[in-house]
C-alpha cells in the first residue's frame, strides 16, 4: 500500500513445456522495491498449485490468493497421473507491510471452480470475492463469482466459504 513492496504470484510452472503439468506448489513473493534498482526478494509464502489472482486487504495485512490447481488441464489426461484437477482452491497469506514478510495462514480451501482468475476484498477487508472462468462441464456455459468471509475468531485468520455465488457467462476474468 505504501509502495515499499511489490507482490507477485509465482505459478512454479518452470520453463519446460510440461512444467505446468508437473508443477509443485506456487508461492507469493514479496519484493522490496528500491528506487536505485537494487530490488530484492524479502519473503516467499508457499500457497498451493498454480496461484493466479490475488488481492491485498485494505489494512495491508492479508492476501487472498486463488489457486488454479491443475483445473486448466484437459480431461483426456489421466487423473491418477495428473491429479488436483477437479477443484481449484483459495489460500490466505499474512503480510507485514513494514518488513514485507509473508506467511501462509490458511489453505488450500476448496473452491468448486475451473480457472479462478481474480480475487478482490471488500472495503472492510472482511469478505473476499473470487471469479472463476467456467464450470467443470463437457460444454461449459457458466462462470461465477463466489464469496468467502474472513474468520478472525481464532489465533489466525481463516477463509470461510459462503453459499453466495453469482452466475456469469463463461470466460469471466477480472474483478475491481
Amino acid at each position: 500500500l505504501d509502495g515499499r513492496h511489490l507482490l507477485m504470484a509465482d505459478t512454479a510452472w518452470g520453463p519446460g513445456s510440461l512444467d505446468a503439468v508437473r508443477n509443485g506448489p506456487g508461492r507469493i513473493l514479496s519484493i522490496a522495491f528500491d528506487p536505485g534498482g537494487a530490488h530484492r526478494v524479502v519473503s516467499q509464502a508457499e500457497v498451493s498449485l498454480s496461484p493466479e489472482g490475488f488481492d491485498l486487504d485494505p489494512r495491508g495485512a492479508l492476501l487472498a490468493v486463488a489457486n488454479m490447481e491443475r483445473t486448466y488441464l484437459p480431461d483426456v489426461l489421466p487423473y491418477a497421473v495428473f491429479g488436483r484437477r477437479s477443484q481449484s482452491s483459495m489460500s490466505l497469506v499474512a503480510f507485514d507491510a513494514a518488513t514485507g514478510a509473508s506467511t501462509a495462514v490458511d489453505g488450500p480451501v476448496a473452491l468448486d471452480a475451473v480457472l479462478p482468475e481474480d480475487v478482490v476484498f471488500d472495503d472492510a477487508g472482511d469478505t473476499v470475492a473470487v471469479v472463476s472462468y467456467q464450470e467443470r462441464s463437457a460444454t461449459p456455459q457458466t462462470a461465477w463469482v463466489q464469496l468467502f468471509e474472513i474468520d478472525r475468531s481464532g489465533a489466525t485468520p481463516r477463509l470461510a466459504p459462503t453459499p453466495v455465488r453469482w452466475p456469469l457467462p463463461r470466460g469471466a476474468h477480472d474483478l475491481e
